[in-house]
């Protein structure tokens, strides 16, 4: 439910897909191969609403979930490996910045480094956190999001320019039970629209009745 729903939220915010799922890490890049002069501020977005997507579905199941989120602005290198079940994979110290970001990051919280600090332009609100090191004994100056009201303020405005984006974490807001929607349909295990195993039984009927025609 969280990893289809952080993926669709990435869809819908555009020029950005997930390059990598590896346990309960994902890894996505914004841009990549095409020009994107806003990839910070798509970035951070994408990062907000992976947070929002994970405390609304820990609040609708009560369970204790959290997440940490890493945003870096660099370089990498990209290249399909294997035959039989090929992978994207991308390389490069940019990548090792964002996972050590990631780690340093508090419960959900989203940390993003000085680089895409400045690519941002002030476009979302950043505070200078702290320093973070890296394996190689170099170290990195981390920005963490803003205030709650200033997050809550720049979550609003990218609501209004990305609809899809609004339309998908408003199906966390609402009451679970009478949800059908393209989103819920969109979910392997239909959390988001809390029937249970009921669209699967529709499926299920649906295949019989399809069946009993034919006959």
């Amino acid at each position: 439910a969280v990893f289809t729903s952080v993926e669709y939220a990435a869809e819908c915010i555009g020029k950005a897909w997930m390059v990598e799922l590896i346990g309960d890490c994902a890894k996505f890049i914004i841009g990549g191969p095409y020009e994107c002069s806003d990839h910070a501020y798509r970035a951070c977005v994408l990062g907000a609403s992976i947070v929002e997507v994970c405390q609304r579905v820990a609040r609708r199941l009560h369970i204790d979930l959290s997440v940490r989120v890493g945003i870096h602005t660099g370089r990498v290198s990209a290249a399909v490996t294997a035959s039989r079940m090929p992978r994207y994979l991308i390389y490069g110290r940019d990548t090792h910045v964002v996972e050590c970001l990631e780690a340093a990051a508090g419960r959900n919280q989203v940390l993003a480094s000085a680089a895409t600090a400045e690519a941002l332009g002030g476009r979302w609100p950043l505070r200078e956190a702290h320093e973070i090191a890296l394996t190689d004994g170099s170290h990195v100056k981390a920005w963490a999001g803003g205030t709650a009201l200033e997050e809550e303020g720049a979550m609003r405005d990218a609501r209004a320019l990305f609809p899809a984006l609004h339309d998908l974490l408003a199906q966390f807001a609402c009451d679970p039970s009478p949800v059908s929607s393209a989103v819920t349909q969109r979910d392997e295990v239909f959390v988001l629209g809390g029937r249970g195993g009921g669209a699967l039984r529709r499926e299920e009927e649906q295949e019989q009745e399809q069946e009993q025609e034919e006959e």
